[in-house]
């Protein structure tokens, strides 16, 4: 894994999962007890495809967010910073008295500052 003194990305740490609360969804609230505010990077990518079946969302995505750029599969990327919770589990016990305290966890894969993660959602309240 890259140094972020390298590459001046921050990345998450490993036994860092990201981690949401279904009720808050968008919410800048802490979704839990053991949750982190940190600052991290979303690495979006939007295809052409895209952008010819959505054309009002060209202007939005060249004028926010930063680093803009064509990537090798000829993919518009751009960098956003953002803040995200997340919580430190290290190993499956750890997981599970998370999960005891906190009742039905969804467990998803996710992607932060271009790298794979994981990301634990406190299901607390229905969504489709």
């Amino acid at each position: 894994m890259e140094d972020e003194k390298k590459t001046g990305k921050p990345r998450l740490k490993f036994g860092q999962m990201l981690c949401s609360r279904t009720s808050a969804f968008l919410a800048d609230k802490s979704p839990c007890d053991e949750a982190v505010k940190v600052m991290c990077v979303e690495v979006d990518k939007r295809s052409s495809e895209w952008f010819a079946r959505f054309p009002q969302t060209k202007d939005d995505f060249y004028r926010n967010g930063r680093n803009h750029r064509i990537d090798a599969d000829g993919l518009a990327v751009r960098d956003i910073d953002r803040f995200a919770w997340v919580v430190q589990i290290d190993d499956g016990d750890a997981l599970l008295a998370f999960v005891e305290k906190y009742g039905d966890v969804i467990l998803r894969e996710d992607v932060l500052n271009d790298a794979p993660c994981v990301h634990l959602e406190l299901y607390d309240d229905y969504r489709e």
